[in-house]
């Protein structure tokens, strides 16, 4: 074991600032390594604790403009496409939150506010019938959300599916599901969300 004097501090020792007086070290130099350290750990923290906040607020922000509008508990239709293209482009569109109006219980989302205002003014034209659920699961009693992409248009009305297979089955025996689908309604209606 090598004993050293005070004033025999190595240099290494010294620029590190861990020089031992007595066996014990400096007390300034012990607060200052303490803050130092306490410094580089808050740094270290905070930036860990910032970018995971804005990951979970990225993460968030998306579901909970699905969940409905601004300050309501009204769900968002076709999952936020514009039931509007389906009859001016004969093709869904994903809508924007920046477009958004309500009818008979549910947010739409719209591609522009050219298509919400069409909307607005005439929403039985435009609104998918069901309130935008799955026309064969209302059929089965069953209110499901539908995949926005299969969906059909059938008299000026549009219907959408849960299921891309839907439009073939809805072709094949739509009048018996449309008159399943319209006796469950009113009971299915009544349900919540």
């Amino acid at each position: 074991m090598l004993l050293m004097s005070p004033g025999d501090c190595p240099d290494i020792l010294a620029r590190a600032k861990v020089c031992w007086t007595g066996g014990e070290p400096k007390q300034r130099d012990r607060k200052q390594r303490s803050q130092r350290g306490v410094r580089i750990l808050m740094s270290y923290v905070s930036r860990r604790l910032l970018i995971a906040s804005i990951l979970a607020l990225s993460a968030v922000a998306p579901l909970h403009a699905l969940a409905g509008a601004a300050g309501t508990d009204e769900r968002v239709a076709l999952r936020g496409y514009d039931p509007v293209s389906y009859f001016l482009k004969a093709a869904p569109e994903k809508g924007s939150p920046e477009f958004t109006g309500s009818y008979d219980d549910a947010t739409y989302w719209f591609a522009s506010a050219e298509h919400r205002a069409l909307f607005l003014a005439n929403p039985d034209r435009y609104a998918p019938q069901f309130r935008g659920f799955c026309t064969i699961d209302v059929s089965r009693g069953v209110k499901t959300e539908p995949d926005p992409e299969a969906w059909t248009i059938v008299d000026g009305k549009l219907y959408v599916f849960g299921k891309k297979r839907g439009p073939g089955v809805f072709a094949q025996d739509g009048a018996a599901i449309l008159a399943k689908a319209t006796d469950a309604w009113p009971k299915l209606n009544e349900q919540p969300k």
